[in-house]
């Protein structure tokens, strides 16, 4: 392979997190000793990718921005300490490392909320916050936001006049809401969300129905849960945007969020390649390799491997993805423009025994890889 990239090709490292197991960082540590040891005059620019989910603050605190933190709870309302980053007015939150599953570690999804996620974000505006972008990805809660909302300062009751608790089960019960406690500051900023999914809030592909089960939801349980979800938009007046696309992001915060605060949403993936200057780094390169814990059809809505490969393909550079699981077949992946792909599951033997010793296996799969 080195006579089709030279001796001293410039190769780009464009990794997302392996979740649950390696962050993005880590997945270049483990694999660039390899390919130094391959192309010794290789020149390794390292661009660790995010699109909202895990890696959002990483990424962020990388580009100059600086590490706070704040009292919160997580997804199942135990105390944490909270993590987010400021530069100037503008500060930047990461979902999945407040109140996400990596957090949490249970699925519980009738209890667990995105309270700690709203806590945190007012902590970011009483300590000067203007303008709060929030990454969405990775969480444990289907609530619609109830939680973040709770933690700004919503009130909700009811059919009793009893306050309900944040989480679906509270979702399912809330029948009045006041949006009165949430203070003017709060209001006054400009929020911006950064989504990994293009999911509605309702149907077949929403919130209730793709991502449910994925944190403990009963496929039984899952229509109840899509019509609390269905109620919840008709009494935040927002039942129009339910079918939009990102809306069912985190369980339905997208949706929330613009309801009550006016948010933005917008795809997480190109914009943390704008931030990190992906595309200027790609430009020089005779090579890109990315990849994430599993390749498949939900990489392809709106995941940072699929923004990678779309800026390597339109600049014409190789472009190679390095996964834990593959289930894209070949034809779909080299349709792409992925010139190849390698499974540490295949490589390994095994997904236990890949997801074992993950950094381990990613260094073995390199020379596969290239």
């Amino acid at each position: 392979m080195s006579g089709l990239l030279g001796e001293s090709p410039t190769i780009v490292l464009a990794p997302d997190k392996f979740k649950g197991t390696m962050t993005a960082g880590e997945v270049i540590s483990a694999i660039e000793p390899v390919i130094a040891e391959r192309w010794p005059g290789a020149h390794v620019l390292r661009v660790p990718m995010a699109d909202g989910g895990d890696g959002t603050l990483d990424a962020v605190l990388a580009r100059g921005f600086d590490r706070q933190q704040c009292s919160a709870v997580d997804g199942l309302h135990r105390p944490v300490t909270a993590p987010f980053a400021m530069r100037a007015d503008t500060a930047v939150l990461e979902l999945a490392a407040i109140c996400g599953l990596a957090v949490t570690g249970q699925r519980n999804v009738e209890q667990a909320s995105s309270l700690g996620l709203g806590m945190a974000a007012r902590a970011a505006v009483d300590a000067g916050a203007r303008h709060v972008l929030i990454g969405l990805g990775g969480s444990a809660s289907v609530d619609g936001g109830l939680g973040f909302l709770l933690g700004l300062g919503l009130q909700a009751w009811d059919d009793g006049g009893a306050p309900v608790e944040p989480g679906l089960a509270g979702l399912a019960r809330v029948r009045r809401i006041d949006a009165a406690g949430i203070p003017e500051a709060v209001r006054a900023c400009t929020w911006q969300f950064l989504l990994d999914v293009e999911n509605p809030l309702t149907g077949p592909r929403g919130a209730a129905a793709v991502f449910g089960p994925q944190k403990g939801l009963a496929d039984a349980d899952i229509p109840w849960a899509d019509a609390a979800l269905a109620h919840w938009a008709e009494l935040l007046g927002a039942a129009q945007l339910s079918g939009d696309p990102g809306m069912g992001a985190a369980g339905g915060i997208a949706l929330a969020a613009r309801a009550v605060l006016g948010a933005e949403a917008e795809p997480g993936a190109p914009w943390i390649a704008r931030l990190v200057g992906l595309a200027d780094a790609i430009a020089t390169s005779s090579l890109v390799i990315t990849g994430e814990g599993a390749f498949d059809e939900q990489s392809l809505s709106g995941k940072a491997p699929a923004e990678v490969i779309r800026i390597a393909r339109e600049l014409g550079v190789t472009v190679r993805v390095l996964a834990g699981f593959v289930g894209i077949a070949e034809p779909r992946w080299r349709a792409m423009g992925v010139d190849q792909v390698v499974s540490l599951s295949d490589v390994a033997g095994s997904a236990d025994e890949a997801m074992s010793r993950p950094a381990f296996w990613a260094a073995q799969a390199v020379p596969a890889l290239l």
